[in-house]
């Protein structure tokens, strides 16, 4: 699966994206070399491990990607090609206006919504919006400013399912740190 994560990051700090990452590593040895402590799974189906003096396979616990890419399929998620994006640019769905294309393709999709359910009806994919304004709120909602699936924090710490990642990228200042996006297989 293609999970969007957010790294937030100093901007101007030494740290690149791969050794922030690295420590989420599936591979032992990677996560190992971003800090992380592997551990030891005794398996009888495995090979003798001369280090653990058993048969066994060394994992990450904390593994959450076993490769990843810069943007990848989230490019330009926010309205942004470029990497790393300046904090202060990314987009925040509480005081976020389209522009008047983006505001008009917004109106295209609505459209294009109506007429595929006049066509085959409503359906679990395609329901109905109440109204344009609703169809819009949910559009810059979860397109202009998507929440990704999980981001590391200015700490570098993982987070999936904690503090949601705006409320986070609000508490920050934002002149003073970046954020990029990056398509992890989890």
């Amino acid at each position: 699966m293609h999970c969007c994560v957010a790294v937030i990051r100093p901007k101007e700090g030494p740290l690149s994206l791969a050794s922030i990452l690295a420590p989420f590593c599936e591979d032992p040895d990677l996560a190992a070399l971003g800090g992380a402590v592997p551990e030891f799974q005794e398996d009888e189906d495995e090979d003798f491990d001369d280090e653990a003096q058993a048969k066994g396979y060394w994992y990450n616990p904390d593994a959450h990607w076993d490769w990843w890419e810069e943007g990848g399929r989230w490019e330009g998620l926010w309205g942004y090609d470029l990497a790393p994006m300046p904090l202060a640019d990314l987009p925040d769905p509480e005081t976020y206006e389209p522009t008047e294309a983006e505001e008009h393709a917004i109106r295209l999709d609505y459209e294009s919504l109506l007429a595929k359910i006049e066509r085959h009806g409503e359906s679990c994919e395609r329901r109905r919006p109440k109204s344009f304004d609703d169809f819009r709120r949910t559009h810059i909602r979860f397109r202009e400013c998507a929440e990704p699936y999980a981001y590391v924090d200015a700490d570098g710490s993982w987070v999936e399912g904690g503090v949601p990642f705006w409320d986070y990228v609000r508490s920050l200042p934002k002149d003073d740190y970046t954020v990029d996006v990056v398509d992890c297989h989890c």
